[in-house]
């Protein structure tokens, strides 16, 4: 599914994103669009470039589209990143359960090291009145090209009820991130600097 050779491969190389935020559906286009992020992580071999990327994560964009989002964990459950809540990174989330019991994260995990796939679960998110009970997320492991550490990218929708359409238009083709063939240019996304403002885990390496 994620080929070697995406290893040696530059963000404006990967063709193979096609699925936005905005477009996940269903189980099929949510897989594809954690898939897409996964191929995506696998081009990225330098910290501005990591960076850049969580950026884009935490942004209504691409990678981020009303309940549709992207969190990056450690098999262990940290939390590294969280595209809707960064207030939720570096926390562990091992043992967290949904409204009946189910070890959610813990699924998740496990079917991420088993080579991809889906956890239905209840999940009442006390910030949305509306908001359906019923929720399903995929998981997929990939390795760091910076750190050589397994990591794992989820994403989740919130099933059987009214997803927000984007404007016709937008978000329809995953972002550059400021690069082009010719090497990197300057991007307002990356304003910071190594030592100022990374999430500690970054301290130890674990991207």
């Amino acid at each position: 599914m994620l080929g070697s050779f995406l290893l040696g491969a530059r963000p404006w190389m990967v063709t193979n994103t096609r699925v936005a935020a905005s477009h996940v559906a269903d189980r099929e286009t949510l897989k594809d669009f954690v898939d897409g992020g996964v191929n995506y992580l696998h081009t990225l071999a330098t910290l501005p470039e990591i960076m850049m990327f969580r950026d884009r994560l935490q942004t209504e964009g691409f990678w981020k589209f009303d309940s549709r989002f992207l969190m990056l964990l450690t098999p262990n459950g940290n939390i590294l990143w969280h595209g809707k809540d960064p207030s939720a990174e570096n926390k562990n989330v091992m043992a967290v359960e949904d409204s009946r019991g189910k070890k959610v994260v813990q699924e998740l995990l496990a079917q991420a090291e088993g080579g991809g796939g889906f956890v239905d679960y209840h999940w009442d998110d006390p910030t949305q009145p509306d908001d359906p009970l019923h929720k399903l997320s995929y998981a997929a492991s990939y390795t760091s090209a910076w750190s050589g550490n397994t990591l794992v990218l989820i994403g989740g929708l919130r099933t059987g009820s009214f997803q927000r359409l984007p404007p016709h238009g937008r978000f329809t083709s995953p972002p550059t991130h400021g690069f082009r063939s010719g090497g990197p240019a300057k991007s307002t996304h990356l304003h910071r600097r190594v030592g100022q403002g990374f999430p500690e885990s970054l301290h130890d390496g674990e991207l």
